[in-house]
């Protein structure tokens, strides 16, 4: 799947969170896909490590290590108390 915020927003992925929410939504529905790509290996392994460090662990017991490699996402409903 290729960078596809552009193509909904100019703000891109910086645009507010419910636009980029639907813009995944509407993006998985065209393309019938699991999940998004979240790609931030493009930062330093120190900066991701410091900003991330339970996603990071989590990630890697799965074989995943997020400073090199895209991150599968799927939408999520957060709610609060």
């Amino acid at each position: 799947m290729e960078r596809f915020m552009p193509l909904y927003d100019e703000r891109v992925e910086l645009a507010p969170r419910d636009v980029v929410a639907r813009s995944i939504d509407d993006q998985l529905k065209k393309c019938n896909e699991k999940y998004v790509l979240l790609d931030i290996s493009h930062n330093p392994r120190e900066k991701i490590l410091s900003l991330f460090p339970n996603i990071a662990s989590e990630c890697l017991k799965y074989g995943l290590d997020i400073t090199r490699q895209p991150i599968p996402v799927v939408l999520a409903t957060h709610y609060m108390y």
